[in-house]
């Protein structure tokens, strides 16, 4: 089944765009399935009400008309569905007697109108259609792409649990990446660092408080050493080898790419995106077995 168009615990009814997870992103299975039937329909009988000389059915208006306001309603098309409310009013001043008619409400049974104003009304709706939809923009994200538009990429590390700020950047990064805004994908990778700093730091006492990272960096690394005045024993070892490993490899990030992305020096292609994005995935989750986000 294709996703629900309808969010109904909330009555409302929306685009499938909207109500999709993951940033909006739908199949182009589910955006055919979603509407090419109906909007073959609707573009069929559009030909037929605005063929030349050609008096209408009976039943085309009504049926029509009953699926395009819902269809304004769903996709959002106010201008169109304004236009419709116009036709409905015009059937029914002509048609007095043939049904009720309200501004939510049409029950207009055997109402017509003249093939020239029948006509008028058509194009006018069909060239406000046109111009709605034609303002709703999508793009297209090669199937390669595509896993990084889907938290799932994700779910198998730490870092839900760990560093969620992290976490979120780096369904961000996935996002961008996933849609071809490779150096927007660097910049919140870099981003998804900021919480292991910023844990890194208050290991040591160190201020944070997004102050320049050489600063914090060199702070932390001056309270690495001083682990130095401290007898020798395994776990001097590790921690030495463990924060020393990780203040350094936010040092090399800071000056190769942390730096350059956030000042504007530098744009990034998208074998460098998806290599920074996934060394970054790599160095929070190694930070997980020691260090957490304080939230």
């Amino acid at each position: 089944m294709a996703l629900a168009s309808v969010k109904e615990s909330e009555g409302v009814i929306s685009p499938l765009w909207e109500t999709a997870p993951y940033y909006g992103v739908v199949s182009l299975l589910d955006m055919l399935d979603f509407a090419a039937r109906d909007y073959l329909e609707i573009c069929y009988r559009f030909g037929r009400l605005m063929a030349e000389g050609k008096e209408h059915e009976d039943d085309v208006v009504p049926h029509l008309w009953t699926n395009l306001i819902k269809e304004t309603q769903r996709l959002d098309l106010p201008v169109t569905r304004e236009h419709i409310v116009c036709l409905f009013e015009d059937l029914a001043r002509k048609n007095p007697t043939k049904g009720k008619f309200a501004r939510d409400e049409f029950e207009l049974t055997g109402a017509t109108l003249s093939l020239d104003r029948l006509q008028h009304h058509v194009e006018a709706i069909y060239n406000t259609l046109r111009a709605e939809l034609g303002s709703m923009l999508f793009k297209a994200i090669p199937r390669e792409r595509g896993l990084y538009c889907d938290p799932k990429w994700l779910q198998d590390i730490k870092l839900p649990d760990q560093f969620p700020t992290s976490l979120k950047e780096l369904q961000r990064a996935g996002n961008c990446y996933s849609i071809g805004e490779s150096t927007a994908c660097v910049f919140h990778s870099m981003r998804a660092l900021e919480p292991g700093l910023n844990s890194l730091a208050k290991r040591f006492d160190v201020s944070y408080a997004h102050e320049n990272w050489q600063i914090v960096i060199q702070s932390i690394e001056a309270e690495i050493r001083k682990m130095g005045n401290q007898p020798k024993s395994p776990e001097k070892i590790e921690d030495e080898k463990f924060f020393g490993g990780a203040a350094s490899h936010l040092y090399f990030v800071k000056n190769a790419w942390r730096n350059h992305v956030a000042h504007t020096r530098e744009n990034y292609n998208d074998t460098e995106a998806l290599k920074i994005m996934r060394h970054t995935v790599q160095f929070i989750e190694s930070l997980c077995p020691r260090l957490k986000e304080e939230i």
